[in-house]
């Protein structure tokens, strides 16, 4: 509800979540979004490890698609979760599971739509941040040829699952039986 006084409901409507995700992601405020996200994971990281930083992390990268009601401004229908929606993507560290950074998306956008340039920005500000080496997983939708290129451009170490890939089956296919009398 809007208001200065605070809410009395245990969660905020649907309403309030979308005007504070439209809030956050306008260009005058996203850059002290991430930034505050930064400082305070280099600052559990540190804690963590008795004030040392470490020297390795790995950085998750994950679509959230979130469901909206109505048509909200940059909703759209997508027809795998068959439901209009945002489709941010979001990046946390494995090792602590903190969320590090998230980009907000239309809901049409595809998986690996402007990873490209997201990710290695995200992956430069945790390596100035943390001094850490930083590693990048991802998922079947990123993996892609802008995303693999932009990230081996930049040296930047990834692991990420493959779609099935038929000329790959066929040359696992002798190494996927046990050999006779296992």
């Amino acid at each position: 509800a809007r208001g200065m006084t605070p809410l009395v409901q245990d969660r905020p409507s649907q309403a309030t979540l979308s005007r504070l995700l439209s809030c956050l992601g306008r260009n005058d405020n996203i850059d002290a979004v991430h930034e505050g996200l930064l400082r305070l994971v280099v600052w559990r990281l540190t804690s963590l490890q008795n004030g040392e930083r470490p020297k390795q992390l790995t950085l998750d990268i994950d679509g959230l698609p979130i469901k909206v009601h109505g048509h909200q401004d940059g909703s759209a229908y997508h027809g795998l979760y068959g439901a209009r929606i945002y489709s941010p993507l979001v990046a946390s560290l494995a090792e602590t599971g903190d969320m590090v950074g998230g980009l907000l998306r239309e809901g049409n956008a595809g998986p690996a739509e402007n990873a490209d340039t997201w990710i290695p920005h995200l992956v430069r500000r945790l390596n100035e941040s943390t001094g850490a080496q930083v590693r990048v997983r991802i998922d079947a939708g990123f993996t892609d040829n802008a995303t693999l290129e932009a990230l081996e451009e930049r040296d930047i170490e990834y692991l990420g699952r493959l779609r099935s890939h038929s000329g790959l089956q066929k040359l696992a296919a002798p190494h996927l039986k046990r050999p006779p009398g296992r």
